[in-house]
């Protein structure tokens, strides 16, 4: 504040900002660094999905044809089919054994 000869007052308001831009540079600093490292854990995470998901179409995909060569030895009928579907299904869930083994099993019963 000073005061001029007339008597007025003036009083500078301008404010040292320049701790607070050193910090603020400092935090955005931190924050690049912290989006960096989630785009990363993203990309990981995005990547491992896609991964999951082909494995998934991929034992599927193999089950449906471990079926298709059960329905094309057997001659079973689309009940029997779904019922078959259904045990290989179960027995892949409940047993040591995959539900593409069941499919391959039951391919080997319907040759004998």
């Amino acid at each position: 504040m000073r005061t001029i000869s007339d008597g007025s007052i003036i009083i500078d308001t301008s404010i040292d900002n320049s701790g607070a831009t050193a910090g603020l540079k400092s935090l955005s600093g931190v924050a690049s660094k912290a989006l960096k490292g989630i785009g990363i854990a993203i990309a990981g995470v995005g990547t491992a999905l896609l991964g999951i998901g082909a494995y998934a179409i991929s034992v599927g995909t193999k089950f449906e044809a471990g079926m298709s060569k059960v329905k094309a030895i057997s001659g079973a009928t689309a009940d029997d089919m779904q019922k078959l579907t259904d045990k290989a299904k179960e027995m892949g869930a409940t047993t040591k054994f995959s539900a593409n083994e069941s499919a391959d099993a039951l391919s080997f019963m319907a040759l004998a």
